[in-house]
């Protein structure tokens, strides 16, 4: 009986921490993936230029973009500031602001707010723009040179042939995750007992 109950117990806790663990940020890439990041295009935020992409989402809910960035010079002192927007309606439902110094080259970038509701099937805009940023020091952002369904970029209101490599982000539970990884757990423990018997 005391054997059962150790099982038991043992199978609560795997399938909680399971449940915790998938709770996860979940990311769409709005661009090509299969795109070399050597054929990537570069728009630098300087002062006066604002970058615009709108993107449709296919989560019930938005917690933040994700965007690729590299960093000329020294940018500690540049601010890059964001809005995002219903297309529909213009609405602002979400600003930040993220220093320079946070943004690490060649890396992507967080740009988060409080979570938005209802967003499945909708188009958003996300403007993107930096102050302090000059031809020494800046933050660019890396396109794709295609244009993606839904999906439209805009250099200081000027319609581009492009996509940001920008990906929308999720924070959920996510089924997938605790599935694989529920089946991972019950596999090493299948094996470590297969081990146990072949060598006792």
């Amino acid at each position: 009986m005391k054997k059962k109950i150790q099982i038991i117990v043992g199978i609560v806790i795997i399938v909680i921490a399971s449940f915790l663990y998938a709770h996860i940020s979940k990311t769409h890439c709005i661009y090509d993936r299969e795109i070399d990041t050597s054929d990537y295009k570069d728009v630098p935020l300087l002062d006066g230029i604002t970058v615009s992409q709108s993107f449709k989402v296919t989560e019930n809910t938005l917690d933040g973009v994700r965007i690729k960035c590299r960093v000329n010079g020294n940018p500690e002192n540049v601010n890059v500031e964001y809005v995002l927007k219903e297309v529909d309606s213009g609405e602002e439902l979400a600003n930040g602001i993220v220093s320079g110094a946070a943004i690490k080259n060649s890396k992507f970038t967080d740009f988060e707010f409080s979570v938005v509701g209802n967003t499945n099937g909708k188009e958003y805009e996300f403007v993107i723009w930096a102050e302090n940023g000059d031809e020494e020091n800046n933050i660019v952002l890396c396109y794709e040179g295609m244009k993606e369904t839904d999906t439209e970029l805009k250099i200081s209101e000027q319609i581009q042939e492009g996509t940001l490599i920008l990906k929308t982000v999720t924070k959920r539970f996510d089924i997938e995750t605790f599935v694989i990884l529920l089946i991972f757990v019950l596999y090493i423990i299948v094996f470590l007992k297969f081990l146990y018997k072949l060598f006792k």
